[in-house]
C-alpha cells in the first residue's frame, strides 16, 4: 500500500500577525508549486585535481507559486494584493492533507489574474521565501 499523499484540501494559509500568530485562509486555491528549494555548486577545482571538486553553497528556499479561483471581493485575496503592493514579509502555511504544515516566511513577488473565452478568472501568486522554511 502506498504512503503517498493526495491533493484533497489542502490548505494556503496567511499570517494576520499578532502573537501568537494567526493565521487566514487564501480562498479557492487549487494549484501549488514549490517551495523549489536548491543550493548553488562552488566549483573548488584546482590543478591538482583529477576530476572535479564542488562544495554546496548556502541553501535557497525558493519560491512557492499557489493558484486560485480570482475573487477580488475575498478578504485574503485582497490582503495577497496589498501585502505585494506593501512589500510586506510575512509568514504563511502549506498545509497538506495529512502531516505537519510547511511553515515559512515569505514577501509576495508576483500576483496576477488571466483569463480566456469559456474559462474561468483564474488568478496567481509567487512568494519568495526567505530564511529556512519549517516542516519539509
Amino acid at each position: 500500500m502506498t504512503a503517498a499523499l493526495h491533493n484533497k484540501q489542502v490548505l494556503f494559509q496567511r499570517a494576520m500577525g499578532g502573537s501568537p500568530d494567526v493565521f487566514e485562509t487564501i480562498g479557492e486555491v487549487n494549484t501549488f508549486d514549490g517551495p523549489g528549494m536548491s543550493a548553488p555548486p562552488i566549483d573548488v577545482t584546482s590543478f591538482d585535481s583529477t576530476w572535479k571538486e564542488k562544495l554546496v553553497g548556502v541553501p535557497d528556499a525558493g519560491q512557492i507559486t499557489i493558484g486560485f479561483n480570482w475573487i477580488p471581493s475575498n478578504g485574503p485575496q485582497t490582503r495577497l494584493r496589498e501585502d505585494f503592493g506593501n512589500g510586506t514579509l510575512r509568514t504563511y502555511n502549506l498545509v497538506p492533507t495529512a502531516g505537519d504544515p510547511i511553515r515559512f516566511s515569505a514577501y509576495v513577488t508576483a500576483i496576477s489574474p488571466s483569463g480566456a473565452v469559456d474559462t474561468k478568472m483564474a488568478g496567481s501568486a509567487t512568494f519568495e521565501i526567505t530564511g529556512e522554511p519549517s516542516g519539509i
